[in-house]
């Protein structure tokens, strides 16, 4: 999505959408591929801004000054200079000279609209039910988190295109062996049912990623393990690529990171879990109504009690206050 002309779907990809009615011709720049309306012209409008920050951001994309700063998409001949990716471009509108982190909401409302971020993003950062999560960090985090998992969402949906792509073509007879009428099939006898189960199953079949909802017995279930330590992360599925590999074993663990600014740890990123499930869901609802296109999880981690005891000393991280009443403090703002 870093230009114009970067395809959000592979080409046979996209044929193969547009026979099984998964996916609109396009109207003006916007598309509809499976409930998910995409606009491939607009990413900037799609990502947050409004119309008239979106036009400037792009004028000023498109027309880069030379310079030893190039763009993600310029080649720069093997020279090794800094390259400007898209997403850092745009998410860079969101200014830190002039954040906010007041508990008035129209503080955020007016940082908000000096960054050009369009009424319905406000909305959904500001939406009451979630204030207590808001209130945990500042105004220009929650907006520069907010597009960039817009952002990793559309990334998600390009490469599991490719990937449709590649099995497509995997699927075709080699050349030569078509019967008669063969082709005539496959352009126009595609079964709608299995190429919706297709997209969906891109999204909540991943590896390791249960099908169960979090309200459901199993999922709650869940939460009862005697000799373990129970930890809970709510945050969106794009996120998790790459933590699980195909068999469903943990692979890329810091794929949880979380960036700063983070409690405890300041300008540092570190991994943040809760013990408390509830929690877990309260954040994931949060990451669902910035991002309603896209799908959130609960991750849940169970840490052997005894592995826990075996640590020595060095190795066991401990925390300290210098009263019961600062360390209520510090509870309540947290939670």
């Amino acid at each position: 999505m870093s230009t114009a002309n970067t395809a959000l779907f592979s080409p046979d990809d996209e044929q193969d959408l547009l026979r099984s009615g998964l996916l609109t011709p396009s109207i003006g720049g916007v598309r509809r591929i499976h409930k998910r309306r995409l606009n491939r012209s607009t990413t900037l409008q799609y990502l947050g801004f409004d119309d008239e920050a979106a036009k400037k951001i792009w004028d000023e994309w498109t027309n880069w000054p030379a310079g030893p700063i190039l763009r993600e998409i310029d080649d720069d001949g093997d020279c090794g200079r800094l390259a400007m990716t898209f997403i850092d471009f745009a998410t860079g509108r969101a200014r830190e000279d002039i954040d906010t982190y007041d508990e008035e909401d129209q503080s955020w409302f007016e940082y908000m609209s000096r960054c050009g971020i369009a009424q319905s993003l406000q909305q959904a950062i500001m939406d009451p039910v979630f204030k207590k999560i808001r209130l945990s960090n500042t105004c220009m985090y929650w907006v520069r988190d907010t597009m960039e998992l817009r952002y990793e969402g559309l990334e998600e949906i390009r490469t599991a295109s490719w990937e449709r792509q590649l099995a497509i073509q995997r699927s075709r007879p080699e050349s030569g062996s078509r019967g008669p009428g063969t082709q005539e099939k496959s352009r126009s006898g595609t079964d709608t049912s299995q190429g919706a189960s297709s997209i969906s199953a891109s999204q909540t079949s991943k590896p390791g990623i249960s099908p169960m909802t979090a309200m459901s017995d199993g999922a709650i279930a869940s939460t009862n393990a005697p000799g373990f330590a129970v930890l809970f992360e709510g945050i969106s599925q794009c996120r998790v690529e790459g933590l699980l590999d195909d068999d469903g074993n943990l692979a890329k663990l810091h794929r949880l990171i979380t960036r700063p600014s983070t409690d405890f740890l300041g300008r540092e990123s570190g991994y943040c879990f809760t013990t408390e499930r509830e929690f877990a869901v309260y954040y994931a609802c949060y990451a669902k109504r910035r991002d309603p296109t896209g799908l959130a999880v609960i991750i849940c981690v169970k840490v052997p009690n005894s592995a826990i005891e075996s640590l020595s000393s060095a190795q066991l991280p401990k925390t300290y206050w210098p009263s019961e009443e600062w360390r209520r403090l510090v509870f309540t703002s947290k939670n």
